[in-house]
């Protein structure tokens, strides 16, 4: 009778505690959703100027730093959720009669689960694109100043370019092919690798000392070197559909958490 009466008084202290455990859990991933729906909802990178470089670059560096404590503040909701879910699964048994009270969020977890796994797919299409955003913007400053040399016959300097533009325009032709990277970049990109084959053949016509050559393909550089453009409304319209609908499941979910506050921003 003893130990019986020890087991029910523990178990409503232990149901107690891992009750309080829940809801301190949900409040707190709840007040870190409404930060991360700031993330989902930030359009910067989406408003950007593309054919800008420098622009562009600022607004990719802005978006990194907010996927990276995004990325942080995910993290830290996983493993409090996951934490709090082994400790109501380990002290299950010691609580038979106080079971609906250890459970009573149960729902509420189960939805801050499913937003935190929304998020998890929003980050891991935001790293893709902030890689192949970088290596694009890279790719065209130096395409660009080697192209600017060409045009003043400036061979050492266009041989410069074309060898620090190289690597990181292979980088963007593979990732431009990628799901998550926005089809609207095909076209900068083919740009880029047009000019970059001028250049590559300018810069070895020169190195051969083939004056003539070089002249033929300087030509050529220039001729293919038209103002670039980039569909914006077609870009926003991508970038709506692909993180709004991850936005919309989210809200979905997070709606259902205590102190979740969403934002006012509208992706479309």
């Amino acid at each position: 009778m003893i130990l019986a009466a020890v087991y029910f008084a523990g178990g409503v202290l232990v149901a107690t505690a891992e009750s309080k455990g829940q809801v301190d859990a949900v409040q707190q991933t709840g007040h870190d959703l409404t930060k991360i729906d700031a993330f989902l909802s930030n359009v910067t990178v989406r408003d950007s100027s593309k054919t800008d470089a420098a622009a562009f670059q600022a607004a990719i560096d802005g978006y990194a730093a907010k996927l990276t404590e995004t990325s942080a503040i995910v993290i830290a909701d996983q493993d409090r959720i996951d934490a709090t879910s082994h400790n109501i699964d380990f002290f299950d048994w010691l609580t038979p009669l106080e079971s609906g009270q250890v459970h009573a969020h149960d729902a509420t977890i189960g939805h801050a689960r499913a937003a935190l796994a929304d998020v998890a797919r929003a980050v891991a299409i935001a790293r893709t694109e902030t890689v192949f955003w970088s290596a694009y913007v890279s790719a065209a400053i130096n395409a660009d100043k080697g192209l600017v040399a060409a045009k003043k016959q400036d061979y050492a300097g266009a041989t410069g370019g074309f060898q620090e533009a190289r690597n990181d325009l292979s980088k963007a032709q593979l990732l431009v092919k990628d799901p998550d990277v926005p089809p609207q970049f095909v076209p900068l990109v083919d740009y880029y690798s047009r000019l970059m084959r001028d250049l590559g053949g300018l810069t070895g016509a020169a190195q051969a000392n083939d004056v003539e050559g070089a002249l033929a393909y300087a030509r050529q550089v220039v001729a293919d070197s038209t103002p670039l453009s980039f569909d914006q409304a077609g870009f926003r319209v991508w970038y709506s559909k692909k993180i709004g609908t991850i936005q919309a499941d989210f809200r979905k979910h997070s709606g259902h958490v205590p102190h979740y506050a969403p934002t006012s921003t509208q992706l479309v």
